[in-house]
């Protein structure tokens, strides 16, 4: 409405105003411009060899028909209700791995290790119980993150249900496993953009559909989140929009 509004205004007056607009109530629409500038980041669709962050196509991409390094899989199971679906999109995975499992403290480990044994390409298998803290990044990190560092390829899966948001994300994990696991060619196909000439450091899907805007946002982890940024050495902590892989 401000911006049809704006038209009307003799352009000679325009930008004065509207600049003397914004510093009086920019606070009503800076949520809204950080918004529109965030979709506009993420429906650019011109790959830049040099930041490599763009949005890629993957079905453009030629599938790797090797791999050059060792893999590595982390799946943190937290609804063991879903180690057969889990199952089912390892079983796609090309090349050999090392699978390496976090589950609660609570869970029979001994039933687990069957469901998961007869994985093809599977070298070998871990399954550790883990308390509930840290959701599926403390055991990433903190449980496996010795042995995950030892390999040259990693990826990272978790049996999400969001059942906090009473179905308001429903096909989230889908979407999630369906764009990293989903078939022996997606695989081949991301490891490509790992191994090839550019060399991507992370490669992760476009953010769910039914994600509203403002999960990429710090949210109440700021003061955490810029804490870990002192540490890290980053100086350039991200404000307000970012993307990130939301999962």
């Amino acid at each position: 409405l401000a911006k049809g509004v704006s038209w009307w205004i003799p352009a000679r007056y325009r930008a004065s105003l509207i600049s003397r607009v914004r510093r009086a109530f920019g606070f009503l629409y800076e949520k809204r411009l950080q918004e529109v500038k965030f979709h506009e980041a993420m429906q650019a669709q011109t790959l830049d060899a040099s930041s490599q962050t763009a949005l890629i196509d993957l079905a453009q991409v030629e599938p790797a028909d090797h791999c050059t390094g060792s893999i590595a899989i982390h799946l943190h199971l937290f609804y063991p209700e879903l180690a057969a679906e889990m199952v089912g999109y390892l079983r796609n995975m090309p090349f050999p791995y090392d699978l390496y499992i976090s589950v609660p403290s609570d869970l029979d480990v001994e039933a687990l290790t069957r469901v998961f044994a007869d994985l093809p390409n599977c070298r070998e298998r871990k399954i550790r119980p883990v308390e509930n803290r840290g959701r599926d990044i403390a055991p990433l990190f903190c449980t496996f993150g010795e042995e995950l560092a030892r390999h040259d390829y990693i990826a990272h899966l978790h049996s999400k249900k969001s059942t906090y948001n009473r179905g308001a994300t429903e096909g989230w994990r889908k979407y999630l496993c369906d764009s990293l696991l989903g078939s022996p060619e997606t695989i081949r196909r991301i490891l490509l953009l790992l191994q090839g000439d550019l060399r991507f450091g992370i490669v992760y899907p476009q953010n769910y559909a039914q994600l509203p805007f403002w999960a990429n946002t710090w949210l109440a982890n700021r003061a955490c989140g810029l804490e870990w940024c002192r540490r890290l050495g980053i100086a350039d902590a991200p404000r307000g929009f970012f993307n990130y892989p939301a999962s």
